[in-house]
């Protein structure tokens, strides 16, 4: 009698912590990064400038002679969204730099964030004086005409990147200039942290149309950390998933038992909740079962108490189909052995 009343005990209390489980919002986390690397294209015929090294970015057109081939800026910059959890979805996006430096008596500009298609070199280069002008590139730099100096080239001038902007700003001429988080930059940093190979960072796009439209922005090398490039990501973690619960439905149950068994003896990843590998060995293996039976609908409410088989039975029924069992057949009798 009193393990039938412990019994119901556990029964409710897991049904309690189901309820709260579903009931519960899954907390938003937000995180912050610096850049990992930012440079300066400047327009160049040739491909000679650079000025990665430089403690500024410059987006824009100077007040040089129009039509000198040398007068437009167009600045590059990554962060590493690597350390986001694998699995989160990611709510918000926004990038703030900092105006250091631009023309006496002009209105702001509008600037945008592009998607750049291809990877570049920072390199190390710091030009004199202000750094408007660049100075001679070095081998690995990024360049006006190059992706990597001296062999590796954009496939158009003046960088490779989505025609579509993923954000505008209105840049003044100091202070803090702010990328609103859009759908776009959103995207692209989810896609980013599916795909981190192909994260190669935005490029920012000035005004080049009109002259004095130049802005320098101070980069990761910028004296002061209040002034550097910040990138601010709000995410959702994805919910926990259960230990045991190989087709990720908050039950585990027969279903994830036919599951595991069709991989049994399998090696895979560490973790690999899709093939039911949850001792973090590699291995779908016994110690894998265990944990199915020590789950088995842990999470979620089994159709009947009746229907849930003994522990033991369940894992001596899988056990022994998953070693002399085979495919399919595996499966279908231990979903049908494990429901009686």
């Amino acid at each position: 009698m009193q393990q039938m009343i412990r019994l119901r005990c556990s029964f409710r209390i897991s049904c309690i912590a189901f309820v709260v489980l579903i009931a519960s919002p899954v907390a938003a986390d937000v995180m912050t990064f610096g850049a990992a690397k930012d440079a300066t294209l400047y327009e160049s015929l040739t491909g000679s400038l650079s000025g990665g090294g430089e403690d500024g970015i410059f987006v824009g057109r100077t007040d040089t002679t129009p039509g000198a081939n040398a007068d437009q800026r167009r600045g590059l910059i990554k962060f590493d969204v690597g350390s986001i959890p694998n699995g989160a979805t990611i709510n918000s996006v926004s990038l703030r730099l900092s105006v250091t430096r631009a023309p006496s008596g002009v209105p702001p500009t509008t600037m945008t964030l592009h998607r750049l298609l291809g990877d570049w070199g920072e390199g190390t280069v710091n030009p004199a004086g202000q750094g408007g002008g660049g100075a001679p590139a070095a081998n690995g730099d990024a360049t006006w005409l190059h992706q990597f100096r001296p062999g590796d080239l954009w496939n158009s001038p003046g960088g490779d990147f989505v025609s579509q902007a993923s954000a505008s700003a209105s840049v003044g001429s100091s202070g803090f200039a702010t990328w609103s988080s859009s759908s776009q930059l959103v995207a692209d940093v989810q896609s980013w942290l599916a795909n981190p190979a192909e994260n190669f960072g935005w490029l920012i796009h000035g005004n080049e149309a009109v002259v004095r439209t130049a802005r320098k922005f101070g980069s990761r090398e910028f004296a002061a950390p209040n002034s550097r490039p910040l990138l601010t990501v709000d995410f959702t973690l994805p919910p926990a998933r259960t230990p045991g619960d190989v087709n990720d439905d908050s039950v585990v149950d027969a279903a994830d038992v036919a599951l595991l068994a069709a991989s049994f003896g399998t090696t895979t990843t560490a973790n690999n909740f899709d093939v039911g590998e949850f001792s973090g060995d590699g291995l779908v293996g016994l110690a894998d079962l265990a944990i199915v039976q020590r789950n088995f609908s842990a999470i979620g409410l089994a159709p009947s108490p009746a229907a849930v088989p003994e522990p033991s039975a369940l894992f001596l029924c899988i056990a022994a189909l998953a070693v002399i069992g085979g495919g399919k057949a595996r499966s279908l009798a231990a979903a049908k052995c494990c429901t009686r």
